[in-house]
């Protein structure tokens, strides 16, 4: 019998910052993984994903994603051989026409990777990623979901060291140390702990306590990457925090 080859498709928000933090990734996570992952971009923010789903509730995201021509490589892969789909978007709380509500229709859709996929969400951009290198209060830092984010965080960046602009240069131990801040933040926004999680937090949970502790009283997030927290929930947390661990207390 054939043996039809599996995929894992991995759906960016946008073509260029999103696919370089993958491939900075890669260079240290992600190596033993099975199926061949295959990238793509949606080419535009999350709330345009809403709408075109509520139009078509059936409309599966795979094959929406073949229409967009910078995915024409999407064309030699059949649906049945994608077994699972990650999806990263940004909040991105200052779109016009941006909606809490549409967020977690969108979280109850797209909850487990081997049915529509499953969505992980940046608050407030893609960005994020890079925060716990320029600050040493992470824990306490939030910010407005505004477009200024992306400006703001790059001049940091580029002031205390412009290496930390380009993901590409990041070493092991700068995404090991990346990976226990933002995994930590989110265990403090779910907790008001600080440290290592030993649970897992679903996506929606994660927004609610967004929208209850920070968006409604003070139109702000908890800045948190959805990268490393995709990673935890990947390996899980012993084997995330044994391959973070020789390095984890060291200095980015």
């Amino acid at each position: 019998m054939h043996l039809v080859s599996s995929y894992t498709l991995f759906i960016f928000e946008g073509e260029k910052v999103e696919k370089n933090i993958y491939e900075a990734m890669r260079n240290h996570f992600l190596n033993d993984v099975e199926n061949t992952i295959v990238i793509c971009a949606f080419c535009t923010h999350i709330y345009t994903l809403q709408k075109k789903i509520k139009r078509d509730p059936d409309l599966d995201v795979f094959m929406l994603l073949r229409d967009i021509p910078q995915n024409e490589h999407l064309q030699q892969i059949s649906r049945v051989q994608i077994s699972e789909i990650y999806m990263f978007f940004d909040y991105d709380g200052h779109i016009p026409g941006s909606s809490d509500e549409q967020i977690i229709d969108l979280l109850s859709i797209f909850n487990n990777e081997t049915e529509h996929g499953k969505l992980y969400i940046s608050y407030p951009m893609v960005e994020a990623l890079k925060h716990p290198l320029i600050t040493s209060d992470f824990k306490s830092t939030i910010v407005s979901s505004a477009k200024t984010y992306k400006a703001i965080i790059n001049t940091q960046c580029f002031i205390k060291n412009k290496d930390y602009n380009y993901f590409d240069t990041y070493t092991k131990v700068q995404w090991n140390h990346l990976i226990d801040e933002h995994t930590k933040k989110m265990n403090y926004i779910m907790t008001d702990e600080y440290i290592s999680p030993t649970q897992y937090f679903s996506q929606e949970s994660i927004f609610l306590m967004q929208k209850e502790k920070y968006i409604f009283p003070v139109n702000k997030v908890s800045v948190l990457s959805a990268f490393p927290i995709f990673l935890l929930e990947f390996y899980g947390i012993s084997k995330l925090n044994t391959l973070i661990g020789n390095s984890q207390q060291d200095n980015p």
